[in-house]
């Protein structure tokens, strides 16, 4: 009797002992399929130095804890984040994770970041990219035909002054991932970005969304944008446009690119102002082939100085000293690759307004052959196809038009 009472005391022990160190080793945020924003939130900014993040996809729900995580936070389309008590136990868990049976990558959480060139003050005027494009020629025509056609393109960076006059009746919704609910930007510019795609879709009914994930710093997390990315493609945006670059690869980048794509989504990326040759060097998510990578020119056409470059460019855009929204409500000149992606995304939705049953892939056909070549004949990894024509557009140059009279110029 005596034994038997002892055997059971020990199996007690035994078990108080291992939900015990259940308990201690794994805390698990449930989050639903789909909240994006509670993800992003739950890790993030909020939790110190993000190196000591691992970001896991995993065909298979993992069990995390034989390497005694801080805690893991579950999230949408079979991803996790494993927080360690700091970066090095993180690096050290790496190998550990990336062999466990259905993970398809691990890798540490770390920062992107946007690059302003230059930022200068400047008088109320609209982007001379607008008439080197000719977007204002399918923008008249849009107008007079598509009046009820809408598009929403979505900008991941770092928030939208709302209040300025560009944006009026422009904004869809927002949405922030920062420790602050609110979406005003606090750097500029996500505010510049966002001023160019309503400047040259002025009057016709292109709105925005406002996803927050690049703070006052101008940096960003992984975690924070890649849920960015994610939300607006699952919330009906038509195009995503993503300013921002790192000079390391990240399969999490590459995955939330993908998940838009899948999810008929077009992202248009800036190629970054690094100025070197992404065939050699990496700049993530701009030497991806999939997405509409985005280089600038000048208003000679000449390429802009600091371009990254390679095989992965398929456009260039007007980015060196064009007008835009400032933060403050007024206007300003800025330069940059992250300024040449919003006049194509611009022209994108615009597409989209001509074409509302066109996907990704349709989009990117529009893009790239609809172009006015510079430089090399053809491709080069300098320009790419050239810059966005949107006047050859067969919808315009076939057929009786409004404007067709304005074709020739």
């Amino acid at each position: 009797m005596c034994k038997r009472l002892c055997a059971l005391l020990c199996a007690f022990l035994l078990l108080s002992a291992l939900l015990s160190f259940s308990a201690s080793a794994l805390r698990v945020y449930d989050v639903c399929t789909g909240d994006f924003l509670r993800f992003a939130k739950a890790v993030g900014e909020n939790s110190g130095d993000i190196r000591s993040e691992i970001i896991v996809k995993s065909s298979k729900r993992p069990d995390f804890r034989f390497l005694h995580p801080q805690y893991t936070v579950e999230g949408p389309d079979h991803t996790y984040v494993v927080r360690f008590s700091d970066a090095a136990e993180a690096e050290e868990s790496l190998a550990a994770l990336r062999r466990l049976s259905g993970v398809a990558f691990a890798e540490c959480n770390d920062y992107v970041t946007v690059q302003d060139s230059s930022v200068r003050t400047a008088a109320k005027n609209r982007s001379w990219g607008i008439r080197y494009m000719h977007s204002d020629v399918l923008a008249d025509w849009i107008y007079q035909n598509r009046p009820n056609a809408s598009a929403l393109v979505a900008i991941v960076d770092s928030g939208i002054t709302a209040t300025h006059e560009m944006f009026q009746g422009r904004i869809h919704s927002g949405v922030s991932y920062l420790k602050t609910a609110y979406t005003k930007d606090e750097s500029g510019h996500g505010t510049a970005v966002a001023g160019i795609i309503a400047d040259v879709t002025k009057g016709l009914n292109v709105r925005l969304m406002i996803v927050k994930s690049i703070n006052e710093k101008n940096v960003g997390s992984l975690v924070n944008v890649t849920a960015g990315i994610k939300y607006a493609a699952s919330h009906g945006a038509d195009i995503v446009n993503l300013s921002f670059v790192s000079e390391q690869c990240y399969a999490s980048l590459h995955d939330a690119i993908r998940y838009a794509q899948n999810c008929g989504c077009l992202p248009i990326i800036s190629a970054g102002n690094y100025g070197v040759n992404m065939d050699k060097k990496i700049c993530c998510p701009a030497h991806m082939q999939e997405p509409i990578v985005v280089s600038g020119c000048t208003n000679l056409g000449l390429p802009y100085f600091n371009n990254c470059y390679g095989s992965s460019i398929d456009l260039c855009a007007p980015g060196s000293n064009v007008v835009a929204a400032a933060k403050n409500g007024r206007y300003a000149r800025v330069s940059g690759t992250s300024f040449a992606a919003p006049h194509v995304a611009a022209v994108a939705a615009m597409y989209k307004l001509c074409y509302p049953d066109a996907g990704v892939r349709r989009l990117k056909e529009l893009l790239t052959e609809n172009t006015k070549d510079h430089g090399w004949i053809g491709f080069d990894k300098q320009y790419g196809w050239g810059v966005p024509a949107p006047n050859k557009l067969p919808l315009l140059t076939t057929g009786s038009s409004p404007v067709a009279c304005l074709l020739a110029r």
